[in-house]
């Protein structure tokens, strides 16, 4: 089964399956994610202090929590990937990482 572009939203291209035409699912810009969030010292060195699955919420993604349980052939209509992670600088750091403080 081939899986097609069926329409455009403010959102992305939408992805639908043939057997579910009528159902857009699967945005290629919007599946699960991990976050990881990282100190930065002033150094400008930065630590990961935290990895966290960020879930899309969609009941036709085999990742998400939100993932259907009514009987359905999960292998051809649901997805099965998470989008490429995403980082973000959650808290700065007045002084140099222990590395630099130290010399280590």
């Amino acid at each position: 089964m081939r899986w097609s572009i069926k329409q455009r939203s403010r959102l992305g291209f939408y992805i639908t399956h043939p057997r579910h035409n009528s159902i857009p699912h699967l945005s290629p810009c919007r599946m699960c994610y991990a976050l990881i969030l990282y100190d930065q010292y002033s150094c400008t060195h930065q630590i990961m202090t935290k990895r966290q699955k960020m879930d899309c919420r969609k009941e036709y993604c085999g990742i998400s929590e939100n993932h259907t349980f009514a009987p359905h052939n999960c292998s051809e209509t649901c997805a099965r990937r998470m989008e490429p992670e995403r980082s973000m600088v959650s808290n700065t750091v007045p002084r140099p990482c222990d590395k630099c403080r130290y010399g280590l």
